[in-house]
């Protein structure tokens, strides 16, 4: 009997049972005040240590999660401050676009850059305007700087615009200043130029050219850009006029076509009252006229001899 019960108690699940149990009897024994005072003690000694751990590795859960979140609502700020810029700039070269109504008598139908090639004198541009909009070729395409180019092709949706940088592309244009006409053009290389301007015209550095009109196919009044150096060219009687172009495609994102309405008259070839008020520059200080000297011989005085004066008593009768 007495191997028996030893071999009972050496059970580890029996001693561990029993165990629990008089450790439960005593703490039913004891006081309330005790008994919170032991749980608190257990806990803080045997419990803590382990959920010191668990906690901070729930706090790093959830910290990531955090992460995650707040940097997808970064992204998605930063998406909309960029989407407000670009409406804000739109916007404001709308304004400027539509400021172009009330100063003329046209038709205008705005239009988006959809497409163009890179560089700053690029030959075309693609719009998002067409046929389908009353868009045809010919057309002229403006921006509130001034002169950008014509329509040369149209599709359904979409239409190509010449601009005035385009080897094949001539303006008409004309010195606010001295009234002095030109012809305004993209010499691959060399940049705007104005040709075909005679050698003794007054022009000078800073002066603004306009689209004369005289050509027929722009109209009067459009800024195409400001005259830089000024070269003559005795070999072909012509002065070599650069030209710094109004027309920048890098600010370019919407323009306006020219569907129809009354163009300005044309201007006056003669020297205005008023001088160019966007370029108050000096006149262009012209060489010398070379004029041939003529030698006039002083008159010789008169000899008299008999000879002469018998002839001249002789003609009198």
């Amino acid at each position: 009997m007495w191997s028996f019960t030893r071999k009972i108690w050496h059970r580890s699940e029996v001693a561990a049972l029993a165990a629990a149990l008089l450790v439960s009897l005593a703490l039913a024994l004891l006081p309330s005040s005790w008994r919170e005072w032991i749980g608190r003690s257990v806990v803080g000694t045997v419990f803590a240590p382990l959920e010191q751990p668990l906690y901070q590795l729930r706090s790093l859960v959830a910290s990531r999660q955090e992460n995650l979140a707040m940097r997808q609502r970064l992204v998605e700020s930063q998406m909309e401050i960029a989407a407000l810029r670009q409406a804000a700039l739109e916007n404001r070269a709308l304004r400027e676009v539509l400021a172009l109504r009330p100063r003329q008598q046209w038709l205008l139908t705005a239009a988006e850059v959809s497409c163009r090639e890179p560089g700053l004198l690029a030959p075309e541009i693609t719009i998002d305007k067409g046929r389908d909009q009353g868009l045809a070729a010919g057309m002229v395409a403006i921006w509130p700087g001034g002169l950008v180019g014509r329509v040369s092709g149209v599709d359904g949706a979409t239409a190509t615009v010449q601009t005035v940088f385009h080897p094949d592309s001539r303006v008409s244009a004309i010195d606010l200043r001295s009234r002095v006409l030109g012809i305004y053009r993209c010499l691959p290389g060399k940049g705007a130029v104005l040709d075909l301007v005679p050698l003794r015209s007054d022009i000078a550095p800073g002066d603004t050219l306009v689209s004369s009109g005289y050509g027929g196919v722009f109209p009067f009044g459009l800024r195409l850009g400001t005259v830089g150096r000024v070269e003559p060219d005795a070999r072909r009687l012509q002065l070599r006029v650069g030209v710094e172009p109004a027309l920048d495609l890098n600010r370019l994102s919407q323009t306006l076509i020219i569907t129809g309405g009354q163009s300005p008259p044309l201007p006056s070839l003669a020297v205005p009252l008023t001088a160019d008020t966007a370029s108050q520059k000096p006149r262009l200080r012209q060489p010398a006229l070379m004029r041939p000297a003529l030698k006039i011989r002083p008159p010789q005085p008169r000899i008299v001899t008999p000879d002469t004066l018998k002839l001249e008593l002789e003609g009198d009768r």
